[in-house]
């Protein structure tokens, strides 16, 4: 969910809900949210065969580009050498 529907869920503000989380989690609801998707991605690139531009409609990127950039980060190395090394799901 967005940062306003899991807010609303909990009937807190965005602010209030956003102040909990990073303090509860040791993060913002962002960063988790981005983490999960890219779990995701991880998973796919390992046993679905969807392009790196699927997997970007998919999961909520711009554009293969966007999410290589933000699969990097997360994982230090590139879509294409985490799917050929099959790489265990641990980001730095």
């Amino acid at each position: 969910p967005s940062l306003e529907e899991a807010a609303s869920i909990c009937n807190l503000s965005v602010s209030r809900f956003s102040t909990i989380f990073r303090r509860s989690i040791g993060i913002s609801y962002g960063q988790f949210a981005l983490h999960a998707r890219l779990s995701k991605v991880a998973e796919e690139l390992l046993y679905a065969n969807y392009s790196l531009n699927e997997l970007a409609e998919r999961w909520g990127f711009f554009d293969a580009s966007s999410l290589s950039h933000a699969f990097y980060k997360v994982f230090n190395c590139r879509p294409g050498a985490f799917k050929k090394q099959k790489f265990t799901f641990i980001s730095k």
